[in-house]
């Protein structure tokens, strides 16, 4: 869930087939989690082009960070005389321009990873992960090092959690996200290790959040 203590400003665009946007309307973000979305629209805003399965966007700004959010109309009910309540789908979470520019945060922990076919493949074998560790991670990526590999794919899953802050009593979420190789170099003195940089793709907005709030 959006942690937040009251409602949050909008604009929610609505886009065509290409994802370019067709109309942008004001709006209230009322509540987000991982799959839907609750947005209030004042009843005077031209929302005719807005109905079931209609495409949006919109975004949400955390800490250094501000995230597009895509997604598509389930349902829409006017709540009142001056309100219309949409409730959104959500498919895709990504990380947009930042405010300012935050460095990576260097941290230590294990991560499995496992070769992806492809963006929509399903989860490889338990057999098909190993185990690397990570160098430094950001919102929006991660850096590895991994054993050196025969070949290295276009992506890869990942799972790992991020260490418990000092004094934390509650635990760090377990997380399970796709990855896109930007780069790769050797390491070591006999090369017997690679270091890969990672950039995450199709974060889930909780995901995203999450991620936010775990390394501000």
């Amino acid at each position: 869930m959006l942690p937040i203590a009251e409602d949050i400003a909008i604009r929610i665009e609505v886009l065509n087939a290409q994802e370019k946007p067709i109309a942008c309307l004001e709006a209230t973000l009322r509540h987000l989690d991982g799959e839907r979305a609750a947005i209030l629209l004042p009843l005077a805003a031209p929302a005719s082009c807005l109905h079931w399965g209609s495409r949006v966007r919109f975004y949400v700004e955390q800490q250094a960070h501000v995230y597009e959010i895509l997604g598509s109309v389930i349902a829409r009910e006017v709540t009142s005389e001056s309100a219309c309540a949409l409730q959104v789908r959500l498919w895709e979470c990504r990380t947009g321009r930042q405010r300012r520019a935050v460095p990576r945060r260097a941290a230590r922990f294990p991560v499995q990873f496992a070769p992806l076919e492809s963006a929509s493949a399903a989860e490889p074998q338990e057999q098909a992960w190993q185990c690397g560790q990570c160098l430094d991670i950001s919102c929006a990526g991660m850096r590895l090092r991994v054993p050196l590999q025969p070949a290295l794919p276009e992506r890869f899953l990942l799972r790992f959690t991020l260490p418990a802050p000092a004094g934390g009593e509650t635990p760090s979420p377990a997380f399970c996200l796709q990855g896109r190789l930007l780069r790769a170099r050797p390491l070591g003195r006999q090369a017997d290790a690679v270091e890969i940089a990672l950039k995450f793709e199709k974060l889930t907005p909780a995901q995203g959040l999450a991620l936010s709030a775990l390394l501000s």
